[in-house]
């Protein structure tokens, strides 16, 4: 399942000069997060990136060329609109 994620992850960014957004499935969101990373292959017992419906998750390249993970599992605008029943508390 990563490889198929980053194998396609890889043109996109490629072919991507600014903003690109994705709208995918927690499962998919944490293979592109490890593969943003660049952690694939390296064994982190009882980690895990939470990916809760509808949350924004931003990954970028800081100043010094640096995959980061700017923010991941984001909800405030869920709550901000009435809409996060059921979620657990931020």
């Amino acid at each position: 399942f990563y490889r198929r994620v980053a194998d396609a992850m890889a043109p996109l960014i490629e072919e991507q000069e600014e903003l690109l957004l994705l709208v995918t499935h927690g499962g998919t969101l944490v293979n592109i997060v490890v593969w943003w990373l660049q952690m694939s292959g390296r064994v982190f017992p009882e980690v895990s990136f939470g990916a809760h419906p509808a949350s924004i998750s931003v990954l970028r390249v800081n100043q010094w060329g640096e995959h980061v993970l700017e923010r991941s599992n984001d909800t405030a605008h869920l709550y901000a609109a009435g809409l996060a029943e059921g979620l657990p508390k931020s």
